[in-house]
């Protein structure tokens, strides 16, 4: 019999890889606006091509019972926590501070998920979330110059969700057995 794990291993992929663009555009938005888009569009490309691979795989298609029961208050919390931490910090003038503080609740969130899903695996990519959100936080808090925290955290936490959802899907062994053949 399988498990809610097993099942859910390309759709976790998939919702990864969107979680990714949403941290990406994060990133990207605080950059100058060529440069910005230019960054933006490679970060969509990429997600793109996580989420055709985990979409081909047949378990996608699957219903699975149970699951929105265990994810969807965790993530419905996790977003309101988000929503009222970066309105609360932003006015009381810690901008620099909104991202990081999102990131640790997001990476919180992502910790409580594993758990739920039997996924033990990611817990890792929480911690490194939450270790993620409070050292830029640090930096911004010491810095006195200014520190581009939106763009660190956002395209940092975009690429973890993404190898996160490429190892996933196993796209590393498969970039391994490529490598082998001469």
């Amino acid at each position: 019999m399988r498990t809610i794990a097993a099942d859910l291993r390309a759709k976790e992929s998939v919702a990864e890889a969107v979680v990714g663009v949403g941290w990406w555009a994060v990133g990207s938005a605080a950059l100058p606006a060529g440069f910005g888009t230019l960054v933006l569009a490679a970060g969509l490309a990429l997600a793109g091509a996580l989420v055709y691979v985990g979409r081909r795989r047949p378990v996608y298609r699957e219903r699975i019972p149970g699951a929105a029961r265990r994810v969807l208050p965790l993530v419905v919390v996790g977003g309101l926590l988000v929503l009222a931490a970066v309105s609360a910090l932003t006015a009381l003038g810690f901008d620099s501070l909104a991202a990081p503080v999102a990131s640790v609740i997001v990476g919180a969130c992502y910790v409580g998920l594993a758990g739920r899903l039997q996924r033990q695996g990611d817990v890792i990519v929480g911690i490194a979330l939450m270790g993620l959100g409070v050292g830029v936080a640090l930096l911004a808090l010491r810095s006195t110059q200014e520190l581009h925290t939106q763009v660190l955290v956002g395209l940092v936490s975009g690429v973890l969700f993404w190898v996160a959802g490429a190892l996933r899907l196993g796209l590393h062994r498969r970039l391994r057995a490529l490598g082998g053949r001469r």
